[in-house]
């Protein structure tokens, strides 16, 4: 027995070491694939770049800073945000965000969550554009619901300044001492 004890501390210690060389093979490659991925962002924000100049837009600002408020339960929780470049066209400026490799892909929920948080935090903003740089691509996204909710109100503004109009030429016209009342 007195000999398979060291034995077993000598297959520990080997254990041991896979597991301490494993763990530093693990790190040292969860690194390297994040300044990797850095690298390609950046190369990604400066062709965006490019590709933004080209179709007219002048670059205002980059890793610009947005909040909005939401609530829990009644208390006002503010949330940052930065998002990639601020672009100008037309009198009008755009919030951008550049995307390269497999985050490219408009139907990851992680980019459209994030597309919908840069509408609600930069309201002075024309728009959200998202610049694909896996497919050189630029557009446009819009958030419908938003735009319906905005017509809703500018249909009800119009629809309360007529009714106040009516009231007004009713009570003008009943009480005037020109009208018929």
């Amino acid at each position: 027995m007195t000999s398979a004890v060291p034995a077993l501390l000598s297959v520990g210690a080997c254990i041991a070491a896979g597991a301490l060389v494993g763990v530093a093979v693990s790190r040292w490659s969860r690194r390297r694939r994040g300044k990797l991925a850095q690298r390609r962002g950046r190369r990604g924000e400066r062709d965006a770049r490019a590709v933004l100049e080209q179709r007219g837009y002048a670059i205002l600002q980059e890793q610009v800073e947005g909040r909005y408020v939401y609530y829990v339960d009644d208390r006002a929780v503010t949330a940052n945000v930065r998002a990639d470049v601020l672009v100008g066209r037309g009198g009008k400026k755009y919030i951008v965000e550049v995307k390269t490799g497999a985050a490219a892909d408009l139907s990851r929920p992680a980019l459209r969550r994030q597309l919908l948080e840069y509408h609600h935090a930069f309201p002075d903003a024309a728009g959200v554009l998202y610049a694909d740089m896996k497919a050189r691509e630029l557009c446009r996204v819009d958030f419908p619901a938003t735009r319906r909710r905005a017509l809703r109100a500018w249909v009800g503004l119009v629809l309360a300044v007529a009714a106040l109009s009516a009231l007004a030429y009713h009570l003008i016209s009943t009480h005037s001492p020109f009208g018929g009342g």
